[in-house]
């Protein structure tokens, strides 16, 4: 297994599809904002995934 499998694997990328659950309202209601707050919707889809995976890593720990 290499090391970015593994890393993958630790944080659960996969767990990362209930975060897409932020883009709903912007896809609801980009005609009324465009397409500028885009970037800013990306940062929270990354930092919620982060902010989930460092639980998971935590949790893990603690369970050891």
């Amino acid at each position: 297994m290499n090391r970015l499998t593994l890393y993958a694997r630790t944080l659960r990328i996969h767990q990362w599809v209930k975060n897409l659950l932020i883009f709903i309202p912007f896809l609801l209601g980009w005609q009324q904002v465009g397409w500028a707050p885009i970037g800013k919707i990306l940062l929270a889809f990354v930092a919620f995934g982060l902010c989930a995976s460092a639980s998971y890593v935590i949790n893990d720990l603690l369970d050891r």
